[in-house]
């Protein structure tokens, strides 16, 4: 099976060891960030533990919301990258035929 090359310029080739790492490490950075700011925010203001819960609740759902559209731009392992129904082309539609005349 022949994995097809990126054209140059784009971004969209086979998914390769570095790029995965580099998305779940986004992920992880993303949720211990975002926490972190939450357990900071209240340890000032006293709102234990609603800020930090609230930033790894946040986080989880926009960092898995941002890894799963990344992954469904990778190609499949046939080399046709995966798109919503919505995005194909709309089919033509038929003209009306005529019934035929005796």
């Amino acid at each position: 099976m022949l994995i097809p090359k990126p054209k140059p310029g784009s971004s969209s080739g086979p998914p390769t060891p570095w790029r995965l790492m580099g998305m779940g490490l986004e992920l992880g950075l993303i949720i211990g960030g975002l926490t972190f700011l939450g357990y900071l925010g209240d340890q000032r203001w006293g709102t234990e533990p609603w800020l930090a819960l609230t930033g790894a609740l946040v986080s989880t759902l926009g960092g898995c919301y941002n890894l799963i559209k990344e992954a469904s731009k990778m190609p499949t392992p046939g080399g046709h990258t995966k798109k919503h129904p919505a995005n194909r082309p709309a089919k033509k539609p038929t003209p009306p035929q005529d019934p035929p005349s005796p």
